[in-house]
């Protein structure tokens, strides 16, 4: 392809960072300044214009949905020859090159990867053999600890032990890691860990991959841990090309342990960085980009930028105050229906939360209106227990060491198979030093097995069968071959209630997914192939604007996609901003990015919306309108006067009495109580009172119906 032509309709900056041959390049992208038509253009002009060989080029980014849009991307550019270039996300990147280099270090080829659920079934067991509480140390906890440990590259030897906790986390990761190692198995954050181990022991290995990818870009850079930034550092230490796209002002995942400081110390990191700012936006209008450049502007910690467009003035940024929760959903519900009246499909509105359990109350109101929608972020398809159970299967034909698939695999459908038979096979398998299916196979030298022996070898001939066979196989027959021969197909016909039949259409939806794959990956495919995809998949990559209905998703799942129209819910002090953020000013500031990035999901109309009370955690609270929205500029549209429904009206601001500290009031929830504090002013009068039966509540006065009583 002519190489110029790959310079058309980019604007200086763009092309600037298309045309950048040599050396470490950081681009700083804000929202819908075209970053993944740079980062593709780029790929496409280092190839037609520098004569750089496809296979040396390795772009990274973490979701499978970006992968694979910049795939067709550069192949719609530059046609087949795309396909040699790696583009993956930094997990699949990893999974792939341990599946080839693994055994270097003790990793054999068909290891597992273990999802969060599988994780908690392993740290169930660890906390068991080290006889700690799980109430005093849950398995979410601990896990997370070892999260945080991986992320920054602390092995277990290496952990702290500085306070009774920590010694008693370094005993669990300890054992966790071994119990992996065991089942042959790696979590998620091993797969980064475990490669970069893999290049700091093996020199050689490292030289390998730093010579075979000379060009290294990865996307997000705002997103990446400490651990993933060494990875990138360790491939780029020789050729030095390494360009990483990213937005300071969208870093919003430090709760992943991500670190900002990646970004914004990158030209100290990689001496002579070419830095290019792409300011000029795409997506939004002028009105909702004012809108989100005023609010982030409130934020220290970052690299000055403003945001610009060409595209029209637009719609105000809507504000709207609703007297609940339920009026707000109602609110939104009417709006979405008087939009699509006026021809907005109904796939090109998004409803955005901070958290999961706002979505409920929405839901309720969509189902009452009939409006089409689709919830990202609920029970993610692959952790129903139908599809785990089929999991549980292929992952023991590709992996025979496997404790958590051969846990759940061993009793379903039910065998009889109890604890204590389960114990005599582990038992077994650490005297012998065999895999699960070698063990069982000698199940006649397993003393104690009594009645249990027969179903044991059945199993195990069923399972060496399936084994062996699976080469000759496509994923698709192998599934339908392991519901056969093990009965649970008819295990779920035999039940004939409306959750089996429930069950039976999930698993010919997971056939879908299995011909999916037969058809892309023809000859090329395998059965570690399709696994290691289904585990690194996210529920975002979900996300389809195929059908016609409203999209639910919280922001974090939203950064990346746009939204002709955003309706941003929940805008409350201590819902968002979170309350954990109220006295921390780093997770603060990372409450407004994570703001900014909400308004700047919209391109032509945008909807902020908050209640004056909301009962959330079994609770009512009276919560301030965020702070978020006084940032706002002047001209945002406060619907309370203009687009408020009279419902809404009815039930906002009541008259508050004059009252001070000691008086005695009443609350028609919480009773009878004592005033401690009043401050503020206006609608922002705030009193604090201890309730005989509910103790202290911060109350908005406007709002709270408060009565005084002598």
């Amino acid at each position: 392809m002519n190489s110029e032509l790959l310079l058309k309709n980019l604007n200086p900056q763009q092309q600037q960072a298309v045309q950048h041959h040599t050396g470490p390049l950081l681009i700083i992208a804000g929202a819908g300044s075209g970053k993944t038509r740079v980062i593709t253009h780029r790929i496409a002009y280092l190839i037609a214009h520098y004569k750089v060989k496809p296979m040396n080029i390795l772009a990274v980014t973490f979701t499978n949905k970006a992968a694979s849009e910049m795939q067709d991307r550069v192949k719609g550019l530059i046609g087949p020859v795309a396909d040699f270039v790696t583009i993956s996300t930094f997990h699949s990147f990893c999974a792939r090159l341990l599946r080839i280099e693994g055994e270097h270090i003790g990793i054999k080829r068909g290891f597992t990867i273990y999802d969060a659920n599988d994780s908690e079934n392993l740290a169930k067991k660890v906390l068991s053999e080290l006889n700690l509480d799980p109430k005093r140390f849950p398995e979410k906890m601990m896990l997370g600890a070892v999260s945080t440990a991986k992320n920054n590259l602390i092995l277990p030897e290496d952990y702290p032990e500085d306070s009774f906790t920590e010694e008693k986390i370094k005993q669990f990761y300890k054992l966790y890691q071994s119990k992996l190692r065991e089942s042959n198995a790696v979590d998620f954050d091993d797969l980064i860990v475990q490669t970069v181990l893999l290049f700091k022991k093996h020199p050689e290995i490292l030289k390998k991959y730093q010579d075979r990818y000379q060009y290294i870009m990865v996307d997000e850079y705002q997103d990446t841990n400490h651990t993933q930034y060494i990875l990138v550092a360790l491939l780029a230490a020789d050729h030095k090309n390494i360009c990483v796209v990213g937005d300071d002002d969208q870093s919003i995942y430090s709760w992943r342990d991500a670190d900002i400081r990646n970004i914004l110390e990158f030209e100290k990191d990689f001496p002579n960085t070419t830095t290019i700012k792409l300011e000029q936006n795409y997506r939004s209008t002028c009105r909702i980009l004012e809108a989100a450049n005023s609010v982030i502007s409130h934020n220290l910690n970052r690299k000055p930028k403003t945001l610009w467009t060409e595209n029209p003035k637009g719609e105000k940024v809507i504000v709207y105050r609703a007297a609940s929760e339920r009026h707000e959903a109602q609110f939104i519900a009417d709006e979405i229906k008087r939009l699509t009246k006026k021809g907005v499909r109904l796939k090109d509105i998004a409803i955005l939360y901070r958290m999961n359990s706002q979505s409920r109350v929405i839901e309720e109101v969509f189902l009452n209106n009939n409006l089409p929608h689709v919830i990202y972020g609920g029970i993610r398809f692959y952790d129903r227990a139908e599809i785990k159970d089929t999991l549980a299967y292929l992952r023991l034909i590709a992996n025979p060491y496997d404790t958590i698939s051969f846990n759940r695999a061993i009793n379903t459908p039910r065998r009889g198979i109890g604890p204590a038979t389960i114990a005599k096979i582990e038992q077994s398998k650490e005297m012998l030093g065999l895999s699960y299916l070698d063990t069982l196979l000698q199940a006649k030298s397993i003393p104690g097995l009594g009645g249990k022996l027969k179903v044991l070898t059945e199993f195990a001939e069923n399972w060496y069968h399936l084994t062996a066979t699976q080469d000759q196989l496509t994923i698709t027959e192998l599934v339908e071959s392991i519901w056969k021969t093990s009965g649970y197909m008819e295990m779920l016909e035999n039940e004939g209630t409306d959750e089996a039949l429930s069950r039976i259409d999930n698993l010919k939806e997971f056939l879908s997914v299995t011909k999916s794959y037969d058809e892309r990956a023809k000859d090329q495919g395998s059965l570690n192939g399709f696994l290691e995809e289904i585990s690194l998949i996210s529920d975002i990559d979900r996300y389809s604007d195929e059908s016609n209905a409203v999209s639910f998703m919280t922001i974090h799942s939203a950064k990346g996609l746009e939204f002709p129209v955003v309706f941003v819910t929940g805008l409350e002090e201590g819902l968002f901003p979170s309350s954990r953020s109220l006295y921390d000013e780093h997770q603060m500031e990372e409450e407004r990015r994570l703001c900014y990035v909400a308004i700047t999901r919209a391109m032509h109309l945008c909807y902020l919306t908050y209640a004056e009370t909301r009962f959330l955690w079994g609770q009512t609270s009276y919560n301030m309108p965020s702070r978020f929205l006084s940032e706002l500029p002047d001209e945002a549209d406060d619907s309370d006067t203009e687009k408020a429904a009279v419902s809404v009206k009815t039930n906002s601001g009541q008259p508050s009495p004059d009252l001070k500290s000691g008086d005695k009031v009443v609350h028609e929830k919480f009773g009878k109580g004592i005033v401690i504090e009043v401050k503020g002013e206006g609608a922002s009068r705030e009193a604090a009172v201890v309730f005989d039966s509910s103790g202290l509540k911060k109350l908005l006065l406007e709002y709270a119906k408060l009565k005084k009583i002598d």
